[in-house]
């Protein structure tokens, strides 16, 4: 099957999908806005480029720049018709707007989106990070814009899909019959636990993990994780912090690893956070208490799922939004977890039978789970094993490729042979 694959990112949501695609047979083309080698990966990849608008001619510079990718990227599908490439397949990652002109160009191609979620104030904190504030109008314009995009690849598409219950609801109702939920999936022959991961060795012979300032994380010890793509309101940073001076006086030997950027990704427009993160960090780090915390900008993913192997307790917070890669991963890895009691964690962990969850903010709590898990290994060791199961039952990269496999069957079976080809559903 020619398979083609769209991400601005790329590989982005596809990074394990795609070689399992290759693995199937199927040819696959790419096209994203990264600069990346993909030749030895068996993947044509295409880079499209565009010019970002300045923000003071526009109301919406986001908004702009997803015009913009959409343009863009019609423009290098249409070099690729014009040497004779017809997709039979398109997934696309619509949410900046590199769906907007497909349709057009390749009408036989099924087209597959995955608008991942359509937003909402609360999904940026408001009324429920403190439920007190209120978004304002013009927030609620820019949520109104992006979801815009959403709409466009919905009413083009011939499918979509979401990776979880939560991302689908988020949409009104009368799309919920349209949307497929698959996840991406976690690859759970190379993603392992420590011990599953040495073969005929032991997990007392795990390696150590080297952290970029230089301290040496060894098996055994006690080790707090914390991982986000950037330390920011909307994945729970603040009060993941705050929770930190309590635990640390009262376990003296736990050793508390942070990853993730001081930039915002995802939450920067949400309900604002006083102090500021960086104040709370420098405060710690400044305390009696402070060479026990390493904070990390970046680690490389064998790294970092090597910090999930070595963890004791694994904090995930999130306020009601997409579903992170690190939850699963750290999951898959047997990390036991502390998460918050919000959508969608709860479609994947169970209270107390594969982890732990407690209320968002709520720091006192946050500290006092981390602290049981640390004192009760083997009750750790219990919760981080059901973790496992859970990621192995319902979130293995196997499963996901069939579940991908069987949408791609069913809407080549509706093509038809009208050289228009099928009006979208």
């Amino acid at each position: 099957m020619q398979l083609l694959l769209v991400h601005q990112n790329f590989p982005g949501q596809f990074r394990d999908l795609a070689p399992c695609f290759l693995e199937r047979g199927h040819s696959i083309t790419a096209i994203g806005n990264r600069q990346v080698d993909l030749e030895n990966a068996g993947i044509a990849y295409h880079h499209y480029s565009y010019a970002e608008p300045s923000e003071s001619v526009c109301i919406d510079s986001e908004l702009e720049n997803s015009l913009r990718r959409g343009v863009a990227v019609a423009a290098a599908a249409r070099r690729l018709q014009q040497e004779g490439y017809e997709p039979d397949v398109a997934i696309v990652h619509s949410a900046w707007g590199e769906a907007l002109h497909l349709r057009a160009i390749w009408p036989r191609c099924r087209l597959i989106v995955y608008p991942e979620l359509y937003g909402s104030p609360q999904s940026l904190g408001y009324g429920f990070h403190r439920p007190s504030e209120q978004c304002t109008p013009e927030q609620q314009q820019r949520i109104d814009r992006q979801n815009l995009l959403a709409a466009a690849a919905l009413t083009s598409c011939d499918a979509a899909v979401v990776p979880t219950i939560f991302q689908r609801d988020s949409f009104p109702a009368a799309w919920h019959p349209h949307l497929r939920v698959i996840h991406e999936g976690v690859d759970v022959t190379s993603i392992r636990p420590a011990s599953a991961s040495l073969g005929e060795r032991g997990a007392e012979e795990e390696p150590d993990l080297l952290l970029p300032d230089g301290s040496v994380l060894r098996r055994g010890e006690p080790i707090l994780t914390f991982a986000s793509r950037a330390l920011e309101p909307l994945r729970g940073a603040p009060v993941f912090l705050k929770a930190l001076p309590a635990l640390l006086r009262a376990h003296p030997r736990v050793r508390v690893v942070i990853v993730g950027s001081q930039q915002s990704a995802y939450g920067s427009s949400g309900p604002e956070q006083d102090p500021s993160i960086a104040e709370q960090l420098e405060r710690l780090r400044n305390s009696s208490q402070g060479k026990r915390l390493h904070v990390v900008e970046r680690l490389s993913h064998p790294d970092l799922l090597q910090l999930f192997r070595l963890s004791s307790a694994h904090t995930y917070l999130t306020y009601p939004y997409a579903l992170s890669w690190s939850l699963l991963e750290a999951m898959a890895c047997g990390a036991p977890v502390v998460a918050s009691r919000s959508a969608p964690v709860e479609e994947v962990i169970q209270h107390r039978h594969n982890g732990i969850l407690v209320p968002f903010d709520q720091p006192d709590q946050l500290a006092a789970a981390l602290l049981e898990l640390l004192l009760q290994p083997e009750q750790a060791r219990r919760l981080g094993a059901a973790a496992r199961r859970t990621i192995e039952k319902y979130f293995s990269l196997e499963e996901s490729v069939e579940a991908y496999e069987r949408l791609f069957s069913e809407e080549l079976d509706l093509r038809t042979t009208d050289p228009d080809g099928p009006s979208p559903r």
